[in-house]
């Protein structure tokens, strides 16, 4: 019975080690060592590329990940049923495109570009699907050449 303990105690020691490892930080009270709860800067990039800065090039890069079935279903939207897909596809431009992660060129170009906007990352993502769905329905042009 005590050599499961000590043996269950020594695995959940190895397992908070493994996982300071993994996280990067290291345990707390160390001298010269960073606190356990180092925040950790995220990535500048999604897919390899910059973040997009301007509400147009987010507009841009959306419709180029979203494939022929999404611009479809976009398109097919009135403009006040856009709301929908704040759920699924604006949770992967805020995830994606860092609006919740440091994207703050992102949030100001849209919020500006867009009256009643604010620079937070549930409104700047409907102004970038708005945008989108403009595009693609050709009420406004596309960046790049685009769609």
């Amino acid at each position: 019975m005590v050599l499961r303990s000590v043996r269950t105690v020594l695995m959940v020691a190895l397992a908070l080690v493994v996982a300071c490892e993994r996280s990067g930080s290291t345990p707390a009270g160390k001298e010269g060592s960073a606190p356990a709860h180092t925040p950790v800067a995220p990535p500048a990039t999604v897919a390899g590329a910059p973040w997009p800065v301007t509400c147009d090039e987010a507009a841009a890069r959306a419709i180029e990940k979203m494939g022929p079935a999404g611009e479809q279903r976009l398109r097919s939207l009135a403009k006040d049923e856009l709301i929908v897909l704040n759920d699924s596809f604006g949770l992967n431009i805020r995830n994606g495109f860092g609006l919740w992660g440091g994207n703050d060129a992102l949030l100001a170009s849209c919020a500006a570009e867009s009256a009643g906007a604010t620079p937070d990352p549930d409104s700047v993502s409907m102004v970038i699907i708005t945008r989108a769905w403009e595009i693609l329905r050709g009420e406004r042009k596309a960046l790049h050449g685009g769609q």
